[in-house]
């Protein structure tokens, strides 16, 4: 009886080692890669307390955008929406269509920005090119900029006022009804207040 259990249990440790070892024989085309940037100083874990940034001026903050150039966050004297994002999350993606529809709906009076969340350039540039967003985008390769404006999970939106007050943070999926409420409220003539 012992004999046949020890065979069985050897016969099942082949197979296992056998399915795993002809896995990763397998083309790397047939397989999605998922790469997190090796520069990132602080992978985000889903386990800090982030804080509430409503009712705090938007800080200077510097982006990087996907050609790796720099550039300022926000405009002077207009409302922003920023969203972060990152290709491997599905909520952030499901949310894009609803994001870009506001955009489109908003562009002259709201700016928006999504920025991509410690990810390698290559992998949110091809998220984009899969959903086809118009709006603008950007990166936060090092995580940065979440941790700068509260966030602590994605998808992660911010709305700031005209005035550079931000009315809004939300965390998780938004529909294009809950969107276009922060903006309205982010471009009312007191500025949310």
């Amino acid at each position: 009886m012992l004999v046949a259990i020890g065979a069985v249990t050897i016969t099942l440790a082949v197979s296992v080692v056998l399915a795993f070892a002809d896995r990763g024989s397998s083309d790397s085309a047939d397989r999605d890669v998922i790469q997190l940037d090796p520069n990132a100083t602080q992978p985000f874990n889903g386990l800090d307390d982030g804080f509430s940034p409503v009712g705090q001026q938007l800080p200077s903050l510097m982006f990087t955008t996907f050609d790796g150039k720099t550039s300022r966050l926000g405009s002077p004297g207009k409302p922003i929406v920023i969203n972060f994002w990152s290709s491997t999350c599905a909520p952030c993606i499901r949310e894009m269509p609803a994001i870009e529809q506001v955009w489109t709906e908003s562009k002259n009076g709201v700016d928006f920005i999504g920025l991509d969340y410690v990810e390698v350039a290559e992998a949110g540039q091809a998220m984009i090119d899969r959903t086809g967003i118009t709006y603008p985008v950007g990166r936060d390769p090092r995580g940065t900029l979440l941790r700068a404006l509260g966030g602590n999970g994605l998808p992660y939106t911010v709305v700031v006022d005209r005035n550079g007050r931000i009315v809004a943070a939300h965390s998780g999926e938004l529909t294009r009804d809950a969107l276009q409420a922060l903006v309205d409220e982010a471009k009312r003539p007191d500025g949310g207040s």
